[in-house]
Parts: structure tokens; sequence; C-alpha cells
């Protein structure tokens, strides 16, 4: 699953629904590695690192606290 949010991201836009470490509660984001904010990543890594497109900041995740994922825009 990470290898193909990772790919995705590297493309466009993803939105990501996972379950908050601090609240427990579940949350979603979107964001991507295209154009600037472009950074090479392992999909066995334990987290992912993106850019928030909402937030206009660097954010990471736990990959095991993802719930479900999105692309996002017109390569749907």
């Amino acid at each position: 699953m990470v290898e193909n949010i990772l790919k995705a991201m590297e493309k466009g836009n993803v939105k990501l629904s996972y379950t908050s470490l601090v609240s427990g509660r579940e949350k979603s984001i979107v964001g991507t590695l295209q154009g600037d904010t472009y950074i090479k990543q392992s999909a066995s890594s334990s987290k992912i690192t993106f850019w928030d497109v909402e937030m206009n900041k660097w954010e990471d995740i736990e990959c095991s606290t993802i719930l479900s994922w999105t692309k996002l825009g017109e390569d749907l």
C-alpha cells in the first residue's frame, strides 16, 4: 500500500485518512511529493514524509496508522 501511495504522490495530490497518534481520532490530510516538494522515499520506511498542500508545510505520518487513501485531481 505505501509504495502505491508514494507513486501517486509523485504524480499529484493524495488524500490520506489516518488515526492520529496523539488523539486517537481519525483525521484526513492532502499531500504531495510533486514539483519542488519532491523527496525520494522508501516504501519499507515506517513513516512517509510529504508536503501538506492545505497547510503549506512538511508533514509525516506513521504508515501503520493509514486507514485509506485516494488520488485527487484530473488523473483519477
